[in-house]
């Protein structure tokens, strides 16, 4: 017998299963949206807070600071 026969008679089975069923819709999965720890809107409210704080504090520094190096130019 020849090989190239064989094989396809073997494989023709298996290419013919494999059209069918493309034809076949997958079940589409749910979306499924879960909030990890620290994503929900309390997070967010604190997380805005501190930045909020950190910008107001950064600019006093900066203000305290800039004063602090004018005065020590004058001298």
């Amino acid at each position: 017998m020849n090989p190239a026969i064989v094989w396809t008679a073997l494989a023709w089975p298996a290419r013919e299963l494999k059209s069918c069923m493309a034809d076949v819709p997958k079940p589409k999965q749910e979306h499924r949206y879960y909030l990890l720890p620290g994503m929900g809107r309390s997070n967010r409210r604190h997380r805005l807070r501190v930045l909020r704080w950190s910008i107001v504090a950064g600019i006093i520094f900066s203000a305290i600071f800039g004063v602090l190096l004018y005065f020590t130019s004058l001298r």
